[in-house]
């Protein structure tokens, strides 16, 4: 079975404490983080950086600090199988980002969440888990 990939970035801010960007989407009021699925033969980080610009109009060079470890972009990625069946891999990237969205149709709204918050929003476990490795390396390396 084919796996389906989407790739998107966790973007967050402190102001002092760290806050995390999510998106409203129209159905079911579900939040998550700016992401897409994969196109062609794009790079995991070429798929995320493009749904970024499409979704919040937030361009990787000048809107934001990528997070890196050993001089590459840093990957947060896990994997579930969807309600229909499908086995899907999420492959994340994180930014600093001090500027707000302007979001895209097709989402309802935006909003900067602490780490208990936003992890109380999102849907899925997976998701949660994803955010928690994100929130304890920032905690970590960035002081």
């Amino acid at each position: 079975m084919k796996k389906e990939i989407s790739c998107g970035f966790v973007l967050y801010r402190k102001s002092p404490e760290i806050l995390f960007l999510l998106l409203k989407h129209p159905n079911q009021g579900e939040w998550d983080f700016p992401k897409g699925h994969q196109e062609n033969s794009e790079t995991c980080y070429e798929t995320a950086t493009r749904e970024l610009m499409e979704e919040v109009n937030l361009n990787t060079d000048k809107d934001m600090i990528i997070i890196k470890e050993n001089k590459q972009s840093k990957e947060f990625t896990y994997e579930y199988t969807a309600p229909s069946g499908s086995l899907r891999k999420i492959v994340l990237f994180a930014g600093l980002c001090s500027k707000n969205p302007i979001i895209s149709s097709e989402h309802q709204g935006f909003a900067w969440f602490r780490f208990g918050e936003a992890k109380k929003l999102l849907k899925f476990p997976e998701v949660c888990n994803c955010l928690e490795e994100i929130y304890n390396f920032l905690r970590t390396n960035f002081k």
